[in-house]
């Protein structure tokens, strides 16, 4: 050999026993993570079989997770880490791989755990569901009613007030239940209904009495008991109002004599007498949900009062209990079931009254004389 021959020179991708053991260790834990990954996302795609009701594609939090984690797992390969870095690459991988497992396991567990509840809240978004169908048919009711009524002598700004009560019955009552977000878990239930409940309850009153204003403000009740005239229902005031003046129609029908309907006079004795039960005249106002101002009534004074100091201490000192809703177990004198049928009753009462306007007013346009 020729002194001028070089030496041997190691090849340039010759690596060393100690790099030939890290690489391979590398590449070891690599296929590790890379498992561990799958499995991960085998579980996930399970669950979502497991709850149908749950969309079959992640959700943007969820899919930033896993982008993330991918994210990582690619910078764990790069030759280049030392030894600290890929620690903590490693321990930020474990943190990603804890979060999203917990995401996608919290809906099974509750699914799993808590059947009871499951059960109540599929029962109470069906009740949600047949109010949120049924909405649009008692709208388009009370608004050809409402149309009906602009033809009475109901006073412009009167037909307008009225217009306004039922969009506000219709976004603060009804639209509400049906676009809140019901709560998944019992624990989360407890303050949610309760507070529905009380504050449609508690606000109701006061939109049930503005409706009976618009039919009501500007009449004068003449009547010997003027004392308990401010303790009357309103509705028995509106029965007595449309009693009075369909009685003075039939008579002057009988005399033959012209009837100019006095909408601002009531004779109140006169029109509750004609009220009383068994008289024909009140089968003929054809109203079956007059007895939901009563309903409502006691439903606001209990709803109120058991939330006051000397309730709440008696209720907790004197007799050991408090006020427990029955089904779904949540410190309320109600629930969803409840609430939204008092939507629904109350609704029907609206329609019987403006109904009963129309029919007074078409009573006025023709005569009752019998030939």
């Amino acid at each position: 050999m020729s002194y001028d021959e070089p030496e041997d020179e190691e090849p340039e991708n010759y690596e060393s026993e100690e790099e030939r053991l890290e690489r391979e260790q590398e590449e070891f834990e690599k296929d590790q993570w890379e498992r561990e990954l799958e499995e991960f996302e085998g579980d996930s795609e399970e669950n979502e079989i497991i709850e149908s009701e749950n969309s079959t594609e992640p959700s943007d939090e969820e899919q930033n997770i896993l982008d993330i984690i991918q994210s990582k797992y690619s910078q764990l390969a790069d030759p280049s880490l030392d030894e600290d870095e890929k620690e903590k690459i490693k321990r930020e991988l474990d943190t990603l791989i804890f979060q999203a497992k917990k995401k996608t396991e919290e809906p099974r567990l509750e699914f799993e755990y808590d059947p009871d509840y499951n059960i109540y809240n599929f029962a109470r978004s069906s009740f949600v569901l047949s109010l949120e169908l049924s909405w649009p048919k008692i709208r388009t009711k009370m608004d050809s009613l409402m149309k009906l009524i602009a033809n009475t002598r109901l006073e412009y700004e009167k037909i307008i007030a009225l217009r306004d009560l039922i969009d506000k019955f219709e976004r603060k009552y009804v639209f509400e239940i049906i676009n809140s977000v019901k709560p998944k878990s019992r624990n989360e239930n407890f303050t949610f209904e309760s507070e529905k409940f009380e504050e449609i309850i508690i606000d109701l009153h006061k939109t049930y009495d503005d409706f009976f204003n618009v039919f009501l403000e500007d009449v004068h009740f003449d009547t010997r008991g003027k004392k308990y005239l401010k303790f009357m229902g309103k509705t028995s005031k509106f029965r007595a109002l449309m009693l009075d003046l369909r009685d003075k129609k039939i008579k002057a029908d009988e005399l033959k004599q012209t009837f100019e309907p006095n909408f601002k006079y009531c004779n109140l004795d006169y029109g509750n007498s004609l009220g009383k039960t068994g008289t024909e005249e009140k089968g003929f106002l054809f109203q079956g949900y007059w007895q939901m101002e009563y309903t409502l009534n006691e439903l606001r004074h209990h709803t109120q009062h058991w939330k006051q100091d000397d309730g709440k201490k008696f209720l907790k000192e004197d007799v050991q209990r408090k006020i427990e809703d029955p089904i779904s177990g949540i410190e309320s004198p109600g629930n969803f079931f409840i609430l939204i049928s008092v939507l629904f009753l109350v609704s029907y009462h609206f329609i019987d009254v403006m109904q009963t306007w129309i029919d007074t007013d078409v009573l006025f346009r023709r005569s009752r004389i019998k030939h």
